[in-house]
């Protein structure tokens, strides 16, 4: 048999698959070294995150290997915290660590017949192993004092050793074939002690000791025995089957203290040790029970046969055998044998039916020929790593980390998902970074062709780091001709690519879309000379120019115009733009001060837009002198933007100019008649009868009657408002700017013979003239339109004219009342004098007993005694202060 397994698993890889328990195919072929649970099962809905994780285990440990004809094949592991020992069936015994590495001389080679069974004890100084030869071997492992080898007649299946071995009082262990064996080994010269714990049950398949508890399982049922009182407490039997129990041996594993899983064939319990309740509390007594019992508190039926057991956090780990429908009452293949399976559950009291949170199939080597009883699952306390031991193969299955959880998700192309994961856990991440990840999903969008979401996602993941990955993923977008979506966000500092990026972009854009190629090149001005080779560019821009056609030299001569602007030849710019009538030229001329250029292609700026170019020209005045741009203008024979230009002038300076004023006043009369009147208003240096001369010729009457006007022509004026334009009020309003007793003489003679300026003058000149004036000299008999409400309105003015007079003199009158009453008040007010007041010009006390003074005080505050002012002693002048020069008159008092 084995000869044909060696045969079959030459050909197998060494790496390991593992498939969902919806798959229904067997896995002969194994592809990767380590891969994550969860194979599509088809179902339409998503697919939950696996629990697990797997990895084929000590692949250079030799598993299989023919030493000296014999394969090495694996009979048993046990599993400290610190390393592995494996036992094989060549009887020999070594160590590995936890990665899976041989510890050097750490090899045992104490058996010659299959290793039944290994313990460690807790502090991983000694190991107990057995054989089928019934050699019982304790060793320590990292020193070989207190070594033992015992030999039993009969073969040893199991074995366990107290977990505190080490210490001086705890040398103990047991183990059993077809009877359970205790050793206690003691100091020399007392030897070992050997009892028989129990006996007549078939063969015992498993031994674990946990604390004080012991337990161990043979063909009929699970004893526990509680170490403190020396006797069993506890019995859980095996459910009746037909199959043999050699093939469907029964697995132990204790979860803690008091809690032990027990799994067997279809089966798994969880039992519990409790306290109990004695009837005497005498243990000599023979109806005392022990203090402790177990209690099993929930039985899970499973579909496949039970290889081993363990526990994963608050659920169940469940190595599966699975058979045939035909197979389950022999429990024996009757064909190739499945894959086992890795089962996570939680059990559901004794309903029956756990809860199935996670199985996986698990390809193990040469699993086609393994019975039950050739699979083991071990654990170590506390961590959540099991190892799956096969003959010929080990695979470890741990806890899935935050890297396994975001490299599932990527795995179902949830990179969303898997990028908030990973930037929410950054710090916990150990083989993976959330750069990582982000270029996956910028990968992945680009193989899906949405290419706008990955540009984005490369400016949130990139940002202003990783140059390199920037240029990787631009050269991604080039190959998939989908460059112009990345453009927006190509960094042009922090960081700087290489200068073929940026070239090669832009050599893209020459030969795919000439207006993305002028967007680019004006993005990145900048610092334009360090992001790439500018005379390359315009050297690439040339030669397309030389091989186009006509409906592409439009927007390359564009380009190229540009490109000579950024080298300074702004000359050739120039006339690029010129060519193509572009109105960037504008921007060319001003960024660059080429006034020059404007002067000498004055005629090509005008003809493309006279508003800027004469804008540039009266802002830039200075430098561009007028007089230069009128001989050009005249030159030319164009009076139409002389005359722009002049105007735009006058409007920003009107004195600048001033020469010209002359010639505007017939360019506006040609090309804006309605600025002319305001130009006239404004200007006080035009030869006025060479003006007029000028609006008589045009006809511009409105124009001619301000000249009058101003000339002091008044009557010609109003003449001209009454026969050419014959508009009463605008003459009404001109005879009241005037204001000339003749001139309103001379309205009042013209409009008698006149129904409508009579009409207009009655209802507008009675707050100007005496109306009387007006009436006397209306002609009798003739008919005049709306006369009754011209009088009223006239009358009415009139009246409203009085009443202001009248109001205002009210006014007048009180105010002036008040102000006089306010005078005399003040003037009534006493003035005090203190006693010891002084003189404001000798400096002496105005008040003494010795003379009288005769004293003068102003309203200003200051005294004098009289012989002290100077124009006392001449009476046509008036006493005055001194100091501030108020005159006597009534505003000093004599005291």
């Amino acid at each position: 048999i084995w000869e044909l397994f060696r045969a079959f698993t030459m050909a197998e890889s060494q790496c390991l698959t593992v498939s969902g328990s919806g798959s229904e195919e067997d896995s002969n072929e194994e592809n990767e070294s380590e891969t994550e649970e969860g194979s599509s099962s088809g179902e339409e809905e998503e697919e939950e995150e696996p629990l697990l994780k797997y990895l084929r285990f000590g692949t250079n440990l030799g598993f299989g290997e023919e030493i000296a004809g014999d394969s090495r094949m694996i009979s048993c592991v046990a599993v400290h915290y610190r390393f592995i020992v494996y036992g094989m069936h060549d009887g020999t015994i070594f160590c590995s660590d936890l990665q899976g590495n041989r510890l050097s001389g750490k090899d045992f080679s104490i058996h010659v017949h299959s290793v039944n069974q290994i313990c460690i004890d807790t502090r991983g100084e000694h190991m107990a192993s057995c054989d089928d030869g019934g050699k019982v071997a304790i060793v320590g492992i990292f020193s070989a004092k207190g070594n033992t080898v015992s030999a039993f007649d009969q073969p040893i299946k199991a074995i366990a050793i107290h977990p505190n071995f080490s210490g001086t009082n705890n040398r103990i262990y047991v183990c059993g074939g077809k009877e359970l064996f205790m050793i206690e080994e003691r100091r020399w010269p007392m030897g070992s002690k050997k009892s028989v714990i129990h006996a007549g049950e078939g063969v015992i398949s498993d031994i674990k000791w946990r604390g004080n508890y012991i337990v161990w399982a043979n063909d009929a049922a699970v004893h526990v025995y509680d170490n403190t009182v020396k006797k069993r407490i506890s019995c859980v039997s095996k459910e009746q089957s037909n199959l043999i129990p050699k093939l469907v041996p029964c697995r132990l594993h204790w979860k803690n203290d008091n809690t032990l899983i027990i799994g067997w064939e279809y089966c798994v319990k969880v039992c519990v040790v409790k306290d109990t309740y004695p009837l005497t509390s005498d243990p000599a007594h023979p109806m005392s029970t022990p203090s402790k019992f177990m209690e099993v508190v929930s039985v899970s039926k499973l579909d496949c046969l039970v290889c081993g057991v363990a526990t994963f956090r608050d659920s169940l780990v469940v190595l599966g055998y699975v058979l045939e429908e035909q197979d389950k009452k022999t429990g024996v293949p009757s064909r190739n044998a499945l894959a086992p399976q890795l089962l996570v559950i939680n059990a559901n009291g004794f309903d029956g039916e756990p809860t199935e949170l996670s199985r996986d199939m698990l390809p193990m080597k040469g699993y086609q020929i393994y019975n039950c009883n050739d699979y083991r699952l071990e654990s170590e306390a506390g961590d959540c790593t099991y190892y799956v031991v096969a003959p010929m193969d080990i695979i470890e299955a741990k806890k899935r980390t935050i890297d396994d959880r975001i490299e599932w998700l990527m795995t179902k192309e949830r990179f969303e998902d898997a990028l908030e994961q990973a930037k929410k856990a950054v710090t916990h991440l150990s083989r993976i970074s959330v750069l990582d990840v982000g270029l996956r999903y910028i990968n992945h969008l680009i193989e899906k062709k949405m290419f706008e979401a990955a540009a984005r996602q490369c400016y949130i993941v990139l940002g202003n780091e990783h140059k390199e990955h920037w240029e990787d993923v631009i050269t991604s977008f080039m190959v998939k001709k989908q460059i112009q979506a990345i453009r927006p966000y190509i960094p042009q500092k922090n960081p700087v690519l290489g200068k073929h990026i940026y070239e090669m972009v832009l050599n893209e854009f020459l030969n795919t879309d000439t207006k993305l190629l002028l967007d680019t090149l004006k993005e990145w001005q900048q610092g334009v000379h360090a992001l790439f080779d500018l005379q390359t560019i315009v050297n690439a821009v040339e030669e397309k120019l030389k091989n186009s056609d006509t409906s592409e030299q439009q927007g390359l001569l564009e380009v190229s115009g540009y490109l000579y602007s950024l080298q300074g030849e702004f000359d050739r710019a120039l006339r690029v733009y010129l060519q193509l009538k572009h109105t960037d030229v504008f921007d060319l001329i001003q960024r660059h001060n080429l006034w020059h250029a404007l002067l000498n292609n004055l005629m090509n700026l005008l003809d493309l837009d006279v508003e800027r170019t004469v804008k540039i020209l009266v802002l830039k005045r200075e430098a561009i002198l007028p007089a230069k741009v009128v001989k050009e203008l005249e030159t030319q024979g164009r009076p139409d933007y002389l005359h722009k230009y002049l105007d735009a002038l006058f409007q920003e300076d009107s004195k600048c100019g001033s020469e010209y004023h002359e010639m505007q006043v017939e360019l506006y009369a040609k090309f804006e008649r309605e600025k002319l009147l305001p130009f006239l208003r404004l200007c006080n240096d035009i030869p006025l009868q060479k003006a007029l001369d000028v609006c008589n010729q045009f006809k511009l009457v409105e124009e001619m009657i301000f000249l009058l006007g101003r000339m002091g022509n008044i009557k010609e004026a109003l003449k001209l408002i009454t026969e050419q334009l014959q508009d009463v009020d605008k003459a009404i309003w001109f005879a009241m700017d005037q204001d000339d007793d003749d001139l309103w003489e001379d309205l009042i003679k013209y409009s008698r013979t006149k129904p409508k300026f009579i009409t207009g003058l009655l209802n507008n000149v009675g707050t100007h003239i005496d109306p009387t004036r007006l009436i006397e000299q209306i002609p009798s008999q003739i008919e005049i339109p709306h006369l009754r409400d011209s009088l009223v309105k006239l009358l009415q003015d009139f009246s409203l004219q009085i009443a202001l007079r009248v109001g205002c003199k009210k006014i007048l009158v009180k105010d002036s009342n008040y102000l006089m009453e306010k005078l005399n008040r003040h003037q009534k007010k006493a003035v005090c004098v203190a006693d010891d007041a002084c003189c404001q010009e000798c400096g002496s006390t105005l008040i003494s007993t010795d003379e009288i003074n005769e004293i003068f005080v102003f309203f200003c505050g200051h005294v004098y005694h009289s012989h002290c002012l100077p124009t006392r002693t001449m009476p046509s002048i008036q006493p005055r202060c001194q100091i501030c020069f108020v005159p006597v008159n009534s505003k000093a008092r004599k005291r």
